[in-house]
């Protein structure tokens, strides 16, 4: 939440929004193969859809992200950008495997108007045989 936003973080220009965590589960397969493959490559891609923002006048290039186990900060721009990818086997290795991703805003203190803005934030997961 924005609360979560020290004085420091926002003295150098970076609001905090909140942390969004993910889970990517291969046991959750029902269909005729489930259990039948051994191994297969998740990625998890983030973007916004446009048009991005889809409510207010906050440009999305202030909007960033990371995740949770890396110190670099992203920005999310409309082009689906890969967050991770790991190799799972069924009911095995990364099976199933989680991460987070923390997200803040970076405003211009000079340029950025005032108010809010509404992003839709798109999360895709492809799953491919090695």
């Amino acid at each position: 939440s924005v609360a979560s936003t020290t004085i420091a973080q926002f003295d150098a220009a970076s609001i905090i929004i909140g942390s969004t965590t993910y889970t990517v589960d291969l046991r959750t397969n029902s269909g005729p193969a489930a259990g039948s493959f051994t191994t297969r490559v998740t990625t998890v891609r983030v973007n916004c859809l446009a048009p991005c923002p889809t409510t207010g006048a906050l440009p999305v290039s202030g909007l960033q992200w990371r995740r949770s186990d890396l110190a670099a900060w992203n920005t999310l721009t409309t082009t689906a950008t890969t967050i991770e990818t790991r190799t799972g086997v069924f009911n095995g290795a990364n099976d199933p495997w989680t991460n987070s991703m923390q997200w803040r805003y970076v405003p211009n203190w000079v340029t950025t108007p005032p108010g809010t803005a509404t992003f839709n934030i798109q999360y895709t997961l492809v799953v491919t045989a090695p």
